[in-house]
């Protein structure tokens, strides 16, 4: 039975080198065939499935997250049994993506018990590309055209779910880790943010929100749950909501089943598939 994903792009913007430079790490990692293990934060994975698609210039690969302990157990109606796995076999949860260099973007997978788009920068270093590359998610045009023109901010509406669990939105700057301190100290779960200036005459401060904003969208939907702010050009228009979570570029496939597992192949079929519809926009974004 074919299984529902959600995809997003990603612009991966190297500190040095050339779109060249980052193609010809993803070409040798290709003709090698062999898999990368790898560690991010405090996760371990592999990269694997590795093949550079020349016509459309683009590198299509499988990074899994594994896990060694802490396993799931074998299920069925006569009972709960472990799983039989031998002690250097891990599992592995599949995270699907397509990386054109040319374009300087990338279209994933969204695998929520896998690996997220935050861990590519560190297979690239892993792969030998020397240079730093900051990951940030593209918005459509016209949700990017909305943000770049606001010019007074009345609101701004955040949630988080769970983020304790994940160290990276604490570090996304003072009202994130401070909004995370107070659910600590009360023992909550989950955080909802509003921070408004009422009807008063006089907008938030336009560089810090902006920076918050674009910092929560490099997260997933699992992390994130609310991005939005009550906006307008200027302070004398009516402000509108912009909801920065459904700007994102972002569309649904619809991936085969092989044994039990997605198949892998056919999602990086339909991944190169996706990205060519959206390729012209991406690219005109990118010319500027």
């Amino acid at each position: 039975m074919p299984v529902k994903i959600k995809t997003h792009c990603f612009w991966l913007i190297p500190e040095q080198g050339t779109a060249d430079d980052i193609a010809r790490v993803l070409k040798q990692f290709a003709s090698k065939g062999k898999p990368r293990e790898f560690t991010a934060g405090f996760g371990t994975y592999l990269a694997c499935e590795a093949e550079w698609h020349a016509k459309v210039g683009a590198l299509t690969t499988t990074v899994f997250r594994l896990r060694s302990s802490a396993l799931p157990s074998a299920v069925k109606e006569s009972g709960v049994t472990p799983l039989p796995i031998d002690d250097d076999t891990n599992l592995g949860e599949p995270m699907c993506f397509a990386y054109f260099p040319e374009e300087g973007a990338a279209i994933v997978h969204y695998s929520h018990t896998g690996a997220r788009h935050s861990v590519i920068p560190d297979l690239l270093s892993q792969l030998g590309f020397p240079h730093p590359v900051r990951i940030e998610p593209i918005l459509r045009t016209d949700m990017l055209e909305r943000l770049n023109s606001t010019g007074f901010v009345r609101s701004l509406v955040f949630s988080l779910h769970r983020p304790q669990a994940n160290s990276e939105l604490r570090a996304q700057g003072a009202p994130v880790a401070k909004a995370i301190d107070v659910l600590n100290e009360v023992e909550g779960v989950n955080i909802r943010v509003e921070v408004s200036v009422g009807h008063e005459h006089r907008g938030l401060i336009l560089d810090a929100v902006k920076g918050v904003a674009r910092k929560l969208m490099k997260f997933g939907d699992a992390e994130v749950t609310a991005l939005q702010l009550n906006a307008a050009e200027k302070e004398d228009e009516r402000c509108e909501r912009l909801d920065l979570l459904g700007g994102r570029i972002e569309f649904e496939l619809s991936i085969a089943d092989k044994n039990r597992e997605l198949d892998r192949a056919d999602c990086h079929k339909k991944l190169l598939a996706g990205f060519k519809v959206v390729r012209g926009e991406i690219k005109k974004q990118q010319q500027g």
